[in-house]
Formats: C-alpha cells, structure tokens, sequence
C-alpha cells in the first residue's frame, strides 16, 4: 500500500481489513523490518500480486511515493502484478502529471468516497457503500473472499444455489432480498416486515437459510428492539448451531440487553467455532472482531487476566491482529483499567502521536475516545484531577456527542468546586439534543442536576429508573 502520512489514517484503514480477511498485506509504517528502506520496499513490490496506490496531490509531489509507483508500474507493464488506483481527494488539476502517473491516470481508479464529501465534519464519517465497493475490487484482484458486515444479497443466492431450488424461487428470492438491502441503506420504515415476509417464505420452501435472520436481528438492534433481536438470533444458534454468527449477534443482544455473563458466554461459544473453521474465509474472517469484543468484554467484567490470555492466545492464530490501533488501544485499556497504565505510558504516547498526525476515521475515533475516558478514570481514582480533566476533555474531543463524557466531567468540576461556567457550557452542548435510552435519560439528567435545572433533572432520572442508579444527590455526595 503505498501512501503519504495525510492519507495514513485511510491506509492502515485498508490493511487492517485486509488482515482481517486473512490476507498479507505490506504497510512500511507496520511491517518495516529492514535499515535499508528501498531493499525492503523493492523486496516486498516484487513479492506482491497487487500495489495499491492512494492517489491524492501530496501523494504526487511525495519522491518516495513516486519512486515506489515507478517500481510497481514496471512489473504492471510485464503483467506481473496488478495496480490499483484508489482515490481520496476530488479529482481536479492536480492529476495532470507528468512522468509515471501520466501512466498511471489511464488505470480507472476506484473511489474510496472521501473524495466526494469537502467538509470537515463530513469526513469523520464512514461513507461504507464507497469503500466496501473499493475494498470488493481488491480482494478480488488477489483471491480473498469479501465479508460484509451484514448479508448482502450475493450472501443470500451463494446460500440458495446449494439447495437445488427451482429457479424461478430463487430469482423471486433473491430480487425480493435485493429490494431489502436497497430499503436496509435508505432506512425505510418497513424494512423489518419485508423480513419476515422472505422469512415466512423461506420457511414455507423449508429453505435452511442464515443471511435473512442475520439481517434482521442486525436490524432490530439498531432500532432497538432488544428482546427481539434476541430471539432471532437465538434461533438463528438453534438452526445454525456451528456458525459463529449467531452467537456473534445473541452477544450483541445480550450485552445490550444488559445480561453481560449471557453475552461473554455467546461470544465465547463465537471464537471456539471460529478458530475450529478457520479454513473457511467466510467464517474466520470474523474472528478478529469476535475476540475484540470477547476482550472488551472481560475487561468490562474486571476479568483482566482472561482479557491478557485471549490476546496471548491471538499470536497463535493470527497474531498481525495485535498491531492494529483498535488492538494497541484495547491492550492499553486492560493495564489502564487493572492499574498499570504508567507502565504502558510510552505506547499510549505513540498512539496519540500517530492520531494527532492522521485523522482518525469514525471507528477509531470512538475507540480512542473510550481510551481517553479510561485513563480519566484512573487518574481520579488517584486523585489527579488535572490530569483526569485532560483526559476528559479529549475523549470529548473525539467523541463530542457523548453524555457519559460530558457528564462525568460535569461531575468532577463540581466535585473540585468553582466550576459552575464549566459546568454551564458543557450543559449547553446538548442544548437541542434528544436522549434516546434510560442511560442518555440518566446522564443527562445529571448534567442538569448539576446545572440547577432539578426539576427537568427529577423528571430524566425518573425516565431511568429502571437503570437502578443512584439519585444524583446521593451519587455526588459518595
């Protein structure tokens, strides 16, 4: 992958989710390992059966990047290797250039989606159809099976042509799952019973399939509908009893249902079926995400030395995980939350050096941000308070929405008294917001508390009742 330090966020984006894939990926930053960076660099192009180029202006005026499109075009010419062009800028003037991307301009690129969206805000946003597009296009080019997040239609058919259906149905079927996936990007208001209608279906042809269950259970999550999504999924393990997805989604459901024993059990039962099929790409290829929420989990259970053996376990399965930052800042979290953070101070430092250089896309910055608020923790409990407000403050930064953030800094300003402007302009940061669920009632009435507002703090706190948490009283005076 070949890249300028403005484009290294989208870079280490793509080769994570090459890796993830089970495929070999070369990202000089990551995999360097010799003194001699052309002998490394020219090494590893002639090992490689496909070059990826982020084309943007400062990757064209970047001598090392054009050396290395230079050496890649080459063994593009003799049909050696294939050259992929991935834009991340909008196209304009800057792509008249001479020498070898006069070459290069005649490969058709591929758009990323970055390209399309100017704004600021706009950028830290995933625009998925884009880049999942993108990212199909290469896994094809070196023979790596694609795995959306959820089904898609393709999913759906490949699960069909092995049922012998006449063809017909299946054409029904699959037109009919289409026409879903479509309405599932659109968000239209009727997605969940064109579900069960293909499920219904489905059921009538005593069809043993997986991908309409998982789309729908992903999307009763989203709106929600927990015990629901609960049931589908668990009838989805039922049915599909050695397919790790189901247990994948019983975890997501459980957790938020907020049944965290019956989550790290199904998310368990999730890695065990993973490692046993990892021969199979379409199941493997979930496994980095299946342990990362396994960890999280244990660490969220205080469970910190299982959390360590998981990831100790990883290094034999599939151990260029571990250097991806969502596993750096993981593996950060465990020794922040056991204690151990001042041990682990200069990694912590390096990741902040690498995000202040390349701007974090949305996923990594709210993992960042969960990191931030960890370490906040830790020095309350030590009673540094400067430093816990630092350390607010940028998990706020990266993640400026959220109300636990917001509100536990509240909490501390107040707590250190002579607070009450800091206090007031955090609360005017949800000034128009909308709380969605018993803990955005409960935070949020806390803000208000300690804005003065009680009555509207009484009334959010009733809202959450079902929470169990302390009144808020109570929970400053402790």
């Amino acid at each position: 992958i070949s890249y300028t330090s403005a484009n290294s966020s989208m870079a280490y984006r793509i080769y994570g989710d090459i890796v993830k894939m089970g495929g070999i990926a070369y990202l000089y930053e990551k995999e360097r390992t010799l003194t001699n960076f052309e002998n490394e660099i020219v090494a590893n192009i002639n090992n490689a059966k496909l070059f990826c180029y982020l084309d943007s202006s400062s990757a064209r005026n970047a001598a090392y990047v054009v050396w290395e499109c230079e050496q890649a075009y080459k063994k593009h010419l003799h049909r050696e290797m294939d050259f992929v062009v991935l834009l991340v800028e909008p196209e304009g003037a800057w792509r008249n250039s001479d020498g070898v991307f006069n070459e290069i301009n005649k490969i058709r690129y591929l758009d990323l989606g970055l390209s399309k969206y100017n704004s600021n805000r706009d950028k830290s946003y995933d625009f998925q159809e884009d880049y999942y597009n993108a990212l199909r296009t290469i896994c094809q080019k070196v023979s790596l099976d694609f795995v959306m997040p959820v089904p898609n239609a393709k999913d759906f058919s490949n699960e069909l042509n092995i049922l012998n259906l006449h063809s017909l149905e299946q054409e029904i079927l699959v037109n009919d799952f289409q026409v879903i996936q479509y309405r599932y990007g659109s968000k239209h208001a009727n997605i969940e019973s064109r579900l069960k209608f293909l499920m219904a279906d489905c059921d009538l042809l005593k069809l043993q399939v997986i991908s309409p269950g998982l789309l729908l259970g992903s999307i009763l999550l989203q709106n929600g509908a927990l015990q629901e999504a609960y049931s589908v999924y668990h009838k989805i393990t039922t049915q599909f009893e050695d397919d790790p997805r189901g247990w994948v989604g019983c975890s997501r459901a459980a957790f938020h249902l907020k049944n965290h024993e019956c989550s790290l059990q199904a998310i368990a039962r999730a890695e065990e079926l993973a490692r046993k099929d990892k021969n199979n790409p379409k199941i493997f290829n979930h496994y980095s995400n299946i342990v990362h929420n396994k960890i999280k989990l244990l660490v969220m259970l205080n469970r910190f030395d299982e959390a360590r053996a998981t990831i100790e376990s990883i290094k034999a399965i599939r151990k260029e995980i571990l250097i991806l930052p969502e596993f750096r800042i993981l593996r950060l979290s465990i020794e922040i939350q056991s204690g151990n953070f001042r041990s682990l101070k200069e990694e912590y430092d390096a990741l902040v050096q690498f995000f202040r250089t390349n701007e974090p896309n949305r996923n990594d910055a709210l993992i960042l941000a969960e990191l931030e608020y960890n370490i906040a923790k830790f020095y309350c409990s030590k009673e540094d308070f400067e430093n816990a407000i630092v350390h607010f403050e940028n998990a706020i930064a990266y993640d400026h929405h959220n109300i636990i953030y917001h509100s536990e800094l509240a909490l501390l300003y107040y707590a250190i008294g002579d607070q009450e402007e800091k206090i007031y302009m955090l609360s005017r940061n949800f000034e128009n917001w909308s709380p969605e669920g018993e803990q955005d009632f409960y935070y949020f009435g806390l803000l208000k508390y300690l804005s003065g507002e009680f009555d509207e703090a009484k009334q959010l706190y009733l809202r959450s009742r079902a929470l169990n948490f302390q009144y808020y009283d109570q929970l400053i005076q402790n």
